[in-house]
């Protein structure tokens, strides 16, 4: 896509429009084509930057410091060890007492253990690695080709810095947390991720959907587009074209979006970047929306993600 391939990237039709979106997130504003597919609708940036490693300052958020504190880490590995391992019985309790913890319950649901070997793909300094392991998953792993080095963290390798064209081995979960839409030549990743499925396992993708109420209503100034560092996203349509012709098929759906999708275009509208001191992103009682503003776009999210409308797409996909 660096060429500025005029083709889509997913299934190879036309593109029927294009947008141009502004670096938003930090506020460099540079502004990005992306176009549309016509036939699968996902949309792809036109040119790739060389320069792309601009758009990850070293604040990005993938990249922080891992957590040190241990009392603190035990308290949280021990609760979600329960929720992975604790009878069904026992989940609305927990849920009452852990609302944070929404990832792991994904993860109970797809039968995730602590003896499971599982693959972080693209989670930069291996802190979702970390509160795995310290929910007793030990048989995890991250990788990450644009990470400095190899992650260790006491003694033990949370993360490699390593393509996954070039790993290794057999995984019974492999995870694409919010990773996958900054990867070009998608189709082959997930094809890789294929290759390294154990049999009977599954592959967990969450990413931002252009099937939403938000991208349709902001376009350009979609919260999630977030340019230049997403290359592809894609529709419902377009990710099951891509698991197809990977080898996999998508065995469920769900959004889990959240206000921010309304907050975030707003601001971007409005030009206020996501870190911006004044963002909803930064503070609660942000000057931009009042409190009654939040409580709907929370409702509005609720409601969107249940009609599978919602900007944020969670997807299972198993070997076709």
């Amino acid at each position: 896509m660096n060429s500025g391939k005029e083709n889509c990237e997913i299934c190879d039709a036309a593109f029927s429009r294009a947008l141009e979106a502004r670096e938003m997130m930090f506020g460099f504003r540079d502004s990005f084509t992306y176009c549309q597919c016509a036939n699968c609708c996902a949309l792809q940036i036109k040119r790739i930057p060389k320069d792309i490693g601009r758009f990850y300052p070293a604040d990005y958020y993938s990249y922080q410091p891992l957590a040190s504190s241990v009392a603190r880490r035990r308290r949280r590995g021990a609760r979600r060890r329960r929720i992975l391992e604790w009878p069904r019985i026992a989940m609305p309790l927990l849920r009452l007492l852990s609302k944070a913890d929404d990832t792991f319950y994904i993860y109970r649901a797809m039968g995730m253990r602590p003896a499971s070997r599982v693959l972080d793909v693209g989670g930069g300094s291996g802190a979702h690695v970390l509160e795995m392991r310290d929910a007793g998953i030990s048989g995890t792993l991250g990788i990450d080709p644009f990470i400095p080095d190899d992650v260790v963290f006491e003694d033990k390798l949370l993360a490699r810095k390593i393509a996954i064209d070039d790993l290794s081995g057999e995984y019974d979960f492999i995870t694409f947390h919010h990773s996958l839409e900054h990867m070009p030549r998608q189709i082959d990743t997930l094809t890789q991720a294929r290759r390294l499925l154990a049999p009977g396992g599954q592959v967990l993708i969450r990413i931002p959907t252009v099937t939403s109420e938000a991208f349709e209503t902001y376009q350009e100034n979609w919260v999630n587009l977030d340019a230049p560092r997403h290359f592809i996203l894609h529709s419902h349509k377009s990710l099951g074209i891509a698991a197809a012709k990977a080898g996999l098929r998508v065995n469920r759906l769900w959004c889990d979006s959240t206000g921010m999708q309304f907050m975030g275009s707003e601001q971007y509208r409005k030009d206020i970047p996501l870190t911006d001191p004044r963002s909803a992103a930064k503070t609660k009682s942000s000057e931009l929306f009042s409190r009654a503003q939040r409580k709907n776009y929370e409702w509005r999210a609720m409601v969107l993600n249940r009609i599978l409308r919602g900007d944020l797409l969670c997807a299972i996909l198993v070997a076709a």
